[in-house]
């Protein structure tokens, strides 16, 4: 019994795992596989304009966009009128005082109880108030104007973020080609080597140092394909987008801008004036200077217009009606010396502000400064390197003729490997270092997102039309 009971036992295993062998095959045919995420190919240009329109940063600034027109919204509503209505109902008793010299036995000297009710609109509106309201409306307004142009400013910074990261992941593609040509060289010198140790003509050690040689380059190869793995999960943060998004980049590099283009001068008027840090700062004074003029019109009196009409009665008729209107003047003599203290407070904001403000552009006129002196730096290493890769490799090609021939030593020709090789190295890094010190200049300048508003404007008008 147990013997049948385990044969029976066996057999439905083995029907069970080939039902699953037909399910999965089935799941894995082509109908039923996971696709992969297709990868996305973008330009420079692409990779920005994304950037640009589904940041964290840019969402992070935009509502401090909102919080500031909301904020001058609240303060333009201090030139409206305060309307509303009032409305109860209370109980109430209270002693009588009469006049000295007035007897009058027979009258009770309490008045009350009795219910009073009451039902009324009421008005006010703010007449005078020494331009409080008209300077903190203009504060409120150049607030807003600087949410504007720090949210410009962080435009900036997100653009550039995505320049930089893109110019890794180009840096770190031709690398890894640069690595690979080199795996190539050290396998076929490692073929040289044991070709001439197999006909008698060098040792077991220049085969071992070319091996070596070898399994570096290798190594090198891996190491440029993690490169690559990190510089696209950056590029797709910067993006906006998850690191692990897979994606390709179109490099384009461009062309060498002329002497007029990047004249130094020019590029530090430029930067003055189109810096939005600038433009904050110096909205940022004009905020102090406005609080000044508030604070000086809080020393002044206000006069209000107040009316009140309505309803009051002892029961819940209001059969009496009761109205007022007039103008009433408030001026404040003393509170500590308060408001001359809050005074000289706005007046030390504005020299702060001013101090700010002059150290922002000498901020900008460093960074324009620095920029400039890189792209210049890094333009003349490509041409540097340019030279060097030519003779390196005209090296190599030389030494590996001559090393096939019994010419050099196996340390002559591993030496032109290195040098040729970190020549190609040194020139991809410069050639897309120039690129990169290209985009922070124009960040430094302020213009590095002008495309992308020009072509904004342009889909605008297009719709527009």
């Amino acid at each position: 019994m147990n013997t049948k009971y385990r044969r029976n036992k066996a057999a439905i295993r083995r029907w069970c795992t080939a039902a699953l062998w037909v399910v999965g095959g089935a799941l894995c045919a082509p109908g039923f596989a996971a696709e992969p995420p297709p990868v996305q190919r973008r330009t420079l240009a692409e990779c920005t304009e994304l950037a640009l329109e589904q940041s964290p940063l840019l969402t992070a600034t935009a509502q401090d966009q909102a919080m500031a027109r909301e904020a001058t919204g609240e303060a333009r509503a201090s030139y409206y009128p305060t309307l509303g209505v009032r409305g109860g109902v209370s109980r109430w008793q209270a002693h009588a005082f009469l006049p000295s010299g007035i007897d009058a036995p027979n009258v009770s000297s309490t008045t009350g109880p009795t219910d009073d009710w009451s039902a009324s609109g009421f008005a006010r509106y703010l007449l005078i108030d020494g331009g409080i309201r008209r300077a903190k409306l203009a504060a409120a307004q150049s607030l807003e104007v600087e949410a504007l142009q720090r949210a410009d400013a962080v435009r900036l910074t997100v653009a550039f973020d995505v320049h930089r990261a893109f110019y890794q992941l180009a840096t770190a593609s031709e690398l890894q080609i640069v690595a690979s040509n080199s795996l190539v060289n050290a396998q076929s010198h490692l073929g040289l080597a044991k070709h001439r140790q197999a006909v008698g003509s060098t040792t077991e050690a220049d085969v071992l140092r070319t091996q070596v040689e070898a399994d570096n380059a290798r190594a090198e190869l891996i190491r440029t394909d993690n490169l690559i793995r990190m510089a696209q999960g950056d590029l797709n943060v910067a993006m906006g987008l998850p690191a692990e998004q897979p994606l390709e980049i179109v490099p384009e590099e461009t062309h060498p801008p002329s002497d007029e283009e990047w004249a130094l001068p020019e590029l530090l008027e430029q930067a003055h004036e189109t810096r939005p840090e600038v433009a904050a700062a110096q909205s940022a004074v004009e905020v102090a200077q406005h609080q000044v003029r508030a604070a000086k019109g809080a020393m002044g009196p206000k006069v209000y217009a107040d009316a009140n009409y309505g309803w009051r009665d002892d029961s819940s008729a209001l059969q009496d009606e009761a109205w007022f209107a007039g103008v009433s003047v408030e001026l404040t003599v003393f509170e500590g010396f308060s408001k001359r203290h809050g005074l000289a407070k706005a007046r030390a904001a504005v020299a702060k502000a001013a101090a700010a403000l002059e150290q922002v552009q000498l901020a900008v006129r460093q960074d324009v400064w620095a920029a400039f002196a890189r792209m210049q730096t890094e333009g003349e290493l490509v041409q540097a390197t340019r030279t060097q890769v030519r003779d390196a490799e005209e090296s190599l090609r030389l030494m590996s003729s001559r090393y096939q021939v019994g010419a050099v030593t196996v340390t002559d020709l591993l030496d032109a490997q290195v040098a040729a090789t970190a020549a190609a190295a040194r020139h991809v890094q410069a050639r897309w270092n120039y690129q990169l010190a290209q985009s922070a200049l124009r960040r430094a300048t302020g213009t590095l997102t002008d495309e992308q508003k020009k072509t904004a404007d342009d889909t605008d008008g297009h719709g527009g039309g």
